[in-house]
């Protein structure tokens, strides 16, 4: 039976919009209501906002890796190497290196230092033959994994993947995502972690297809990365999922919100409303932001305009952002460059970007697809952003700074801002409910319902 536990947060308190000219200004406190207590009731593509809730734990598929070359795995226990329909191939000992790569005719496999051979199969399943929970099947690419490991034949070489119980891959998730903890005023923010990241993953789920390993989803490791703290946050909430109107929220979290989170709608283009997931402030108590020790709470990025022409040459001709403009001309530059708008929580809405005769406007959280970091290889840490410009005496741009608050999309739960709250003692439920307001607590499978449950 699922009984909920409202997540409620005086969403009728009042937030006063930062001020446009200054994102990264102190936002305004919001009071801590005493019915916290626990005991009361997506520029590019992004997962689904909501789902229904499941009826059991189910098993996910996250894609580990593609390459052109073979898959080694090293076995880490007894296994049972599977064909495709599920016929034996060779079993399989602890420390054996199983090589898979494919083949014209099917996967090309060697397992120890036999000689390999053929199988006319699209795929091979390294499957344990112990309990998954209690044991590691294989390492691979300096990661240790639970489950099966399935290899899968691709049109110019093999994929990866680990099929998994969803409670076994949020141990991994977990520590991957929020921190590697060992002090145990830190496992309310560990459990709150495995909340948002068991709630996104069932909804990435029922969109369809493979989780990424990577940041695209959640950060999965595999095994290597658990501690006792982590797989006991995993533990007291299993099965434990935040719900909105009905059903599972895409539990979004982030680093660092820099002092206040926003709205899905306004981060990402076509991101669909929800009103668990709007902007909060980072501040409950009145004594500053949950997450100002952060060191990315404030940061500086500088350019030369030659160095940012370069970045925006490349990312401006990028297809995927659909900017609806013609590529910069070779050896345009730099004109001008400013936010024309801002969300509600100083984010930029809007980026005007004007090289040589063409001009582009940048939507979002795609601003940190654009303005990449110095250097060309990764994306600016927020869109929470002030941009400083020094000119020429012709008014030619010649030095371009970006003031930015915090590391991430913004949108949902600050990792560090949690950790924060769970230092000071608040419970898990509270940290959600400062992140997602006015959503519920259920358990959608086995574990304990939410209201009956020790806090971590």
């Amino acid at each position: 039976m699922i009984r909920p536990l409202l997540l409620a947060l005086a969403l009728a308190l009042p937030m006063t919009a930062r001020a446009q000219t200054d994102p990264l200004a102190a936002p305004p406190a919001v009071g801590l209501p005493d019915d916290l207590a626990p005991e009361v009731p997506v520029p590019t593509a992004r997962p689904a906002v909501r789902a229904p809730l499941p009826g059991a734990e189910p098993t996910i598929r996250v894609r580990l890796l593609a390459t052109r070359s073979d898959v080694t795995l090293t076995a880490l226990g007894s296994a049972r190497l599977l064909d495709g329909a599920g016929a034996l191939l060779e079993t399989v000992q602890p420390g054996e290196r199983i090589a898979v790569g494919r083949a014209p005719s099917g996967l090309r496999v060697t397992v120890g230092s036999g000689a390999g051979r053929t199988v006319a199969a699209e795929q091979v399943r390294l499957v344990p033959t112990g309990d998954p929970a209690q044991s590691r099947t294989a390492a691979v690419s300096g990661g240790e994994y639970r489950g099966t490991l399935t290899v899968e034949r691709g049109t110019d070489g093999v994929r990866l993947v680990n099929e998994v119980p969803l409670e076994q891959y949020l141990r991994a998730v977990v520590p991957a995502e929020i921190g590697r903890f060992r002090d145990d005023k830190l496992t309310a923010a560990a459990a709150a972690q495995a909340v948002a990241a068991r709630s996104y993953a069932l909804v990435r789920l029922a969109s369809g297809g493979d989780l990424s390993a990577g940041v695209a989803d959640q950060v999965y490791r595999g095994a290597g990365l658990e501690t006792p703290i982590t797989d006991r946050a995993v533990e007291l909430t299993r099965g434990q999922v935040i719900r909105s109107n009905g059903q599972i929220l895409a539990g979004f979290f982030h680093a660092v919100c820099g002092g206040q989170t926003e709205a899905v709608q306004a981060v990402w283009s076509g991101g669909r409303p929800d009103p668990a997931l709007v902007r909060t402030s980072d501040n409950l108590t009145g004594d500053g932001d949950f997450c100002r020790a952060a060191p990315t709470y404030r940061w500086t990025e500088t350019y030369t305009r030659e160095q940012l022409e370069s970045i925006l040459r490349r990312t401006l001709s990028d297809p995927a952002l659909k900017l609806g403009v013609a590529p910069p001309e070779p050896g345009a530059r730099l004109r001008d460059l400013y936010v024309t708008e801002r969300t509600p929580s100083g984010r930029v809405g809007t980026l005007r970007v004007v090289m040589g005769e063409r001009t582009y406007l940048v939507h979002g959280d795609a601003v940190r697809r654009v303005l990449l970091r110095p250097g060309g290889r990764e994306i600016l840490r927020s869109s929470l952003i002030r941009l400083e410009l020094t000119r020429d005496e012709n008014d030619w741009i010649t030095q371009i700074q970006i003031l930015g608050g915090g590391s991430g999309h913004g949108i949902g739960l600050c990792q560090v801002g949690a950790t924060e709250m769970s230092r000071r003692g608040f419970t898990h439920p509270q940290i959600l409910s400062a992140y997602y307001r006015g959503a519920e607590l259920v358990t959608a499978y086995g574990g304990a319902d939410p209201d009956t449950l020790s806090n971590p």
